[in-house]
């Protein structure tokens, strides 16, 4: 019986060290490049997990907006950035270096992909 116990403790800690190492691939700053009518900019994601916590901000041209209901399952993101009375729903999937994003805002939808700044 002390065996089963034991046994099934390290399994469980087991399990929780690699979600959370897991998350912690997510932590830092994140790219992507996108098109206005101003031309082509940058747009940075910072990012950081705490469990299954996601915060950070997201910026471009020295404008930034705080994450909202971020949370993280295992490789799997998802937050809210408002841009006044807008809501972009965002998920996103880490596939290696990249994170493989979705937005949803006003019925619209794009996909786009980040990438691990390089610092």
């Amino acid at each position: 019986m002390k065996y089963r116990i034991t046994f099934l403790l390290n399994v469980v800690l087991s399990i929780a060290s690699i979600v959370g190492a897991q998350n912690t691939e997510i932590d830092g700053e994140w790219s992507t490049f996108q098109y206005t009518e101003e031309g082509k900019i940058e747009v940075i994601y910072k990012l950081k997990t705490r469990g299954n916590e996601l915060s950070g901000k997201v910026g471009a041209n020295e404008t930034e907006y705080e994450i909202e209901n971020g949370s993280v399952k295992g490789n799997t993101i998802s937050f809210v950035i408002k841009y006044g009375e807008v809501s972009v729903y965002h998920t996103g999937y880490l596939l290696r270096d990249q994170l493989l994003i979705s937005t949803r805002y006003e019925g619209n939808t794009a996909q786009f992909t980040l990438n691990r700044s390089k610092q």
